[in-house]
């Protein structure tokens, strides 16, 4: 009896351990099968994001992409970013060819503490890391109405 207790706690144990590697590898706030289809195998970067003087400050590490890589989306409460690497080598020789292929990729929907004004946004990017300043909305902006 005490063996079958043993065996039991085991796999216990290591669907626990299962589940909580999967957690940690999917991207946050996909609930729609297709995206989650697209972004398979992409790993959610370290990021942060601080208020500072009336903007909003968010930083995102992005290791071994460039530049060109980087999409950026900034809305009004959220800033996605989608950073995608592809490498291919060949090398041929006399009776063999080998050939590999690698993609690699980042994916982070971040919510804003606060609205911000995505038109005035800027960017950075520097040894790996995204910098993205925002201002927040003014939300007391007098709004004009034609008539």
């Amino acid at each position: 009896m005490e063996e079958n207790l043993f065996k039991r706690m085991a796999r216990i144990k290591k669907e626990a351990e299962s589940e909580f590697n999967n957690f940690l590898e999917k991207p946050k706030m996909l609930s729609f099968p297709t995206m989650q289809k697209q972004l398979k195998g992409f790993r959610e970067p370290l990021s942060g994001i601080k208020v500072k003087n009336n903007e909003i400050i968010a930083r995102i590490e992005l290791p071994g992409i460039n530049k060109k890589d980087v999409l950026l989306n900034v809305g009004k409460d959220f800033i996605e970013v989608k950073a995608e690497k592809k490498e291919e080598s060949k090398e041929e020789g006399k009776g063999f060819l080998m050939q590999e292929r690698s993609c690699s990729g980042f994916f982070r929907r971040l919510p804003l503490p606060m609205p911000v004004n995505p038109a005035k946004m800027e960017s950075s990017f520097r040894d790996g890391i995204l910098e993205i300043r925002m201002p927040a909305a003014d939300l007391h902006e007098k709004k004009r109405i034609a008539k």
